[in-house]
This record gives C-alpha cells, structure tokens and sequence, in this order.
C-alpha cells in the first residue's frame, strides 16, 4: 500500500535541563483523519537546544492539519526527565507548511494535544477534534488554577497543597530560583532597612546549613517547595 510521508521537525527547548532520555510519540490529526502513533526513533530529538527532522508516514493524506498529539514514556533504567519543547513544524507532501507553538514542559506520560498555530475564535473552529482539545484543555485549567479559602476574610489562595503540583511553565525554573536566591543574598536593601539596621544592610534567603555565600551555589534548586526563612545579614565570605 502506498503512504504518503509527512516531514516532523521537533524543536526542543535551550532550557537547562529542557532536555529527556524518554520516549516520544507524535501523532498528527487533520480534517480528513488521522496518522497512527509514530515513535521517533532520534534520541537526539530530545537533547536540550537541538532541531531534528524526521519522517511520519500516513496510510492516506489528511487534510488540513488541526492538531497533534505528544507523548513521552519513560525508558527503562533511565532517569525520568521533563521535557521542554519549542515547537513543532509540519511538511506536507503537497508542501504546506504547518507551525504548532507548544512551549510548555511536558514531565508525565499522558497525551498532550496541541493545535495549529492559526489563531481561531471558538466559532470559527468548525473541527470536532479542535473543540474537543478546546474543552479538554479548560477542564485542565480549571482543575490546575483553582481557588481556596485560606482564611475568613483573607484574599483566595491557589488550591494547590505544594507548588510541585502546579504546571512547570507557572514554577521557578532552576535558572531563575537560583538568580533569585543569589540577588536576595546579594542586594542592598539599605532604603528599606536602614532606619531598622542601619545602612548597608543586605537581606538573604538562609537555610539552616548556609554558612557562606558559596553555600547557596550548592543548594538542590529541583526540591519543588524549599523551607525558607528571612534573615537580615551581611553575608561573609
């Protein structure tokens, strides 16, 4: 039987550790049908910064493009890792082209559905598969981004029990925590602490076992809540 092949370039992010050892699938969706799920084969598909092509054969041409699902599994003896991704573009064999903006980390083994790049109102989205990924993902915002009472009279919190449950895209990364630790530790806060301990005051964010400045470079930024308390010091070298 003749197939008609589709050319896949995946863009994975220059993220510190955008990068994974696991197992990707893609599958495209269009308005004519929809290809099988197609592992691809590259492993350097998923190294942080790089841009590989492959090739996804279909048993027949699918139309327009709506949307494409991913999916990552985890190898065996190797590290579980979350996976950032840029984009993904699609070459048809007629020569359109299609861009999917994704920019999200994926760190589960669920399928992910992202569509098309073309901006479209919910009314001019006439695909059942758009709508569908359009429900599917409100459901997940609201089950992601909901709101408790901490207190009567308090301002809502997020209704989240630690902030490693919330999407990594809405987390510090590893790069920005630890900038925020160090310009913590290292800015003078002398206007507003000065007139309670005196000029030149600076503020760090200490953990029990931080001595030194160098200690903070040590530190394991991954832990998804750190237990920290606010001290007023000038730290020493």
């Amino acid at each position: 039987m003749k197939t008609v092949e589709y050319k896949v370039k995946i863009c994975t992010g220059h993220s510190l550790f955008g990068k994974s050892w696991s197992k990707i699938y893609i599958k495209l969706v269009g308005e004519d049908g929809e290809g099988k799920r197609t592992r691809l084969h590259s492993a350097v598909s998923v190294f942080a910064g790089k841009e590989t092509t492959h090739t996804v054969s279909c048993s027949k041409p699918l139309g327009k493009l709506v949307l494409i699902e991913l999916e990552k599994m985890k190898q065996l003896l190797l590290p579980e890792m979350p996976w950032f991704v840029d984009k993904v573009e699609v070459t048809c064999p007629e020569g359109k082209f299609y861009t999917f903006p994704i920019y999200l980390w994926i760190r589960d083994e669920e399928i992910h559905f992202f569509r098309e790049g073309k901006a479209l109102v919910v009314g001019l989205d006439r695909s059942l598969v758009g709508k569908y990924s359009r429900d599917k993902e409100l459901q997940e915002r609201r089950n992601q981004y909901g709101w408790k009472e901490y207190a009567p009279g308090l301002p809502h919190s997020i209704d989240v029990d630690d902030i490693g449950q919330l999407p990594c895209e809405v987390q510090f990364s590893f790069t920005k925590l630890k900038q925020f630790v160090l310009t913590a530790a290292e800015g003078d806060t002398s206007p507003i602490l000065s007139p309670q301990f005196g000029s030149g005051a600076k503020v760090a964010i200490l953990f029990p076992h931080f001595k030194r400045r160098r200690d903070l470079f040590h530190v394991n930024m991954s832990t998804p809540a750190l237990d920290a308390s606010i001290v007023f010091v000038d730290l020493q070298e």
